[in-house]
Parts: C-alpha cells; structure tokens; sequence
C-alpha cells in the first residue's frame, strides 16, 4: 500500500463561517450560513437556511443568493484562483478579500 503525500492548501476564512440574512419572496428574512456540518468532527462544509425550502431540498434560492453576496468571498486554493499573500507580519490572507487564509492538510 502507498503512502500519503501530505499537502498544504489555504481556502478563505469566508468559507468556514459565514451567515447573513437574505430577504425571500414573501418579504421574510431568511438566515443562511456556511460552516462544518457537524461540529463534533469536523469534515465537511456545508449551506444551510431556515426556510421551508430548504429543509425539502437541501438547497434554496436564498444560498444562491448569499453566494452571490459581496461579503462572501468563497476562495480556495485548490482551485487555482490565485494564490495566499501574507502580510508584514506574515499572516496568510486571501487574494481576493484579503480576510484571513485557512491552511488545510490533505493527503493525496
């Protein structure tokens, strides 16, 4: 059996946390987050809204809508969409909000 080669990716801070409130149809606010599904073990990110919707598909115009959303950055890495700065005292930050960058390791 092979080994593991362990790499190291950043992805945005955005995309471990994020919630907003996005206005549906009816003229109700609705809350939309992004974060680890499961806080107990930590392995997956995931969208999440307290509408009707949401909770028959698992998916709604409302996380379109908060993807869409400048305070949402969504980058990561892996991707190809650039690549981690770090500022004067060497933080990584994200290329295109400049918000903290979150290191990862995977092995592949």
């Amino acid at each position: 059996m092979p080994d593991f080669t362990e790499i190291v990716q950043f992805h945005c801070a955005s995309v471990e946390t994020y919630e907003t409130e996005i206005k549906g149809s009816t003229g109700k606010f609705h809350k939309v987050r992004v974060g680890y599904s499961d806080q107990r073990t930590p392995t997956k990110i995931a969208w999440s809204c307290d509408c009707p919707g949401f909770k028959f598909r698992h998916h709604c115009k409302h996380i379109d809508e908060a993807k869409k959303s400048p305070d949402y950055c969504g980058w990561y890495e892996q991707f190809g969409d650039g690549e981690i700065k770090r500022d004067e005292s060497n933080v990584a930050r994200c290329p295109k909000c400049n918000n903290l960058a979150i290191a990862m390791r995977y092995g592949v």
